[in-house]
C-alpha cells in the first residue's frame, strides 16, 4: 500500500513560524506551509488539499467569523485550533503525530470495512448465480449446448465462491 503524503497548513502571525514549520516537517515527516493571514490561508486552501489545518488561536480571536469559512474550505482536513505559543514545538509535534496516526488507523479500518461489505455483496451474488444455474440445469428441456454453457457458468461461479471463502479465511 502506498504511503500517504501528509501536509499541514499553519495559519499564524507568530514570529518564528517558519522555524516551527521546519521542525514539524522533519519530526512529523509532513510537508508544512505557513499562511500569515486569513486571505493567504483561504487562497492556499483553494489550490491545495491538506491533511491538517492548524489555526493559531491568537489569530483566530482577531476574526472569529472567518473560522467558519476556513473550516468549510478545509474539506477533509482535520481542523485544529491551538495556542501555538503556549503549546510549544514538542507538544505540537506530538499532537500532529497523534492526529496523523489516528487518521491512518481510521483509513485502514474504513478500507477493511469497505472490503468486507464488497465481499459480502459478491458472496450474495455468487450464491444467486449458483442457485439459478442449478435450477436451470435441473430442467430437462434445454439443449446440450445450453446445458454445457450452464455447466461452465456454474463452474465459474463455484470458483468465485471458493476464492471468496479463501480470501476471508
Amino acid at each position: 500500500m502506498k504511503q500517504e503524503v501528509h501536509s499541514v497548513l499553519i495559519l499564524t502571525a507568530m514570529e518564528g513560524a517558519e522555524n516551527l514549520a521546519g521542525v514539524l516537517s522533519r519530526e512529523a515527516d509532513v510537508t508544512v506551509q505557513v499562511a500569515r493571514n486569513w486571505m493567504s490561508a483561504l487562497a492556499v486552501l483553494r489550490r491545495e488539499a491538506f491533511t491538517i489545518v492548524l489555526v493559531d488561536s491568537a489569530l483566530a480571536q482577531t476574526q472569529p467569523g472567518s473560522m467558519e469559512t476556513l473550516w468549510e474550505r478545509a474539506d477533509l482536513a482535520v481542523p485544529l485550533e491551538l495556542n501555538i505559543a503556549e503549546l510549544g514545538a514538542d507538544r505540537l509535534i506530538r499532537q500532529i503525530c497523534g492526529i496523523l496516526a489516528r487518521r491512518e488507523q481510521e483509513y485502514v479500518l474504513a478500507r477493511k470495512a469497505a472490503g468486507l461489505e464488497i465481499e459480502e455483496e459478491l458472496r450474495s451474488h455468487v450464491t444467486g448465480l449458483l442457485l439459478e444455474s442449478d435450477l436451470m440445469l435441473s430442467e430437462q428441456a434445454i439443449s446440450p449446448i445450453v446445458r454445457q454453457r450452464l455447466v461452465t457458468l456454474r463452474e465459474l461461479a463455484d470458483g468465485l465462491r471458493v476464492r471468496l471463502r479463501h480470501a476471508s479465511a
